[in-house]
């Protein structure tokens, strides 16, 4: 019933249900809760009920909570949304004068998809919980990677759950990376000493003869004498012809 208040002239809700609150539209997989307000100033509500498309909804579903400003608010929760939740949800009140009231309240699907929860699966990091529709979402399941598309507030693919990743696999696992790691050490290792001895081997001089014998004998061998003068293993032969050997070395340095 309704009445009007004298002071302001506003219309008024003496006793029955005042409204529903709660999403119009919602994904797949979505929590949600609707909210069903009553009006009962004379504390003359009996029963509060659900319905969806027709068909009631159980107790467990529903919370009650007592009066507060002289209204109840009946909270339906539904913690996992399915495609069979969608439809037309009517909140009615029954009151001791034998009086009904109802409100209608309709839930449409989404046309964006909630991550599902699957086991043992794998997801990108940093992955949004909610795709938007023909929106993909890569995951890992076992050995296999899987694309899945929202279409329509719906995936194409159903995944019920992933093998775990068993104890001794994982083992083999950690154990041939630090493999990897160690192979990749050693290598690294092998090659800075390489580089090393070749650039040490590229900057090193000649060493140089401690006698002029040995600085001869060292021509001879690579076919740079060719003065007799410069061929005498004596020390007076260099004395003699000290001129010519100095000519001679010269001529060579300067090639």
């Amino acid at each position: 019933s309704s009445g009007i208040n004298a002071e302001y002239g506003e219309h008024v809700t003496v006793h029955g249900v005042e409204r529903v609150d709660g999403p119009d539209v919602a994904v797949v997989g979505g929590s949600y809760n609707l909210t069903c307000v009553v009006v009962d100033t004379n504390r003359q509500v009996e029963e509060v009920v659900w319905t969806l498309d027709g068909e009631m909804i159980g107790s467990a579903s529903v919370q009650e909570t007592t009066h507060t400003e002289n209204k109840i608010h009946s909270v339906l929760t539904l913690p996992y949304l399915s495609e069979a939740d969608y439809g037309v949800y009517v909140c009615g009140a029954a009151f001791s004068d034998g009086s009904l009231s109802s409100y209608t309240h309709y839930l449409v699907q989404s046309t964006e998809c909630t991550v599902p929860e699957i086991p043992n699966a794998l997801y990108p990091a940093g992955a949004p919980e909610i795709i938007e529709h023909t929106g993909t979402l890569e995951v890992v399941c076992g050995e296999d990677t899987i694309i899945m598309q929202c279409r329509l507030g719906s995936w194409d693919t159903t995944i019920i759950s992933c093998p775990a990743i068993s104890e001794a696999l994982l083992i083999q696992l950690v154990t041939g990376i630090c493999v990897m790691v160690v192979c990749l050490v050693v290598a690294l290792t092998a090659l800075l000493v390489y580089k090393k001895n070749k650039r040490e081997r590229a900057v090193s001089p000649e060493a140089r003869p401690d006698t002029v014998m040995d600085f001869k004998m060292r021509l001879q061998r690579d076919g740079f004498i060719s003065n007799p003068v410069l061929q005498s293993t004596t020390n007076g032969d260099i004395i003699d012809d000290e001129d010519e050997m100095e000519r001679e070395l010269t001529a060579i340095s300067t090639h």
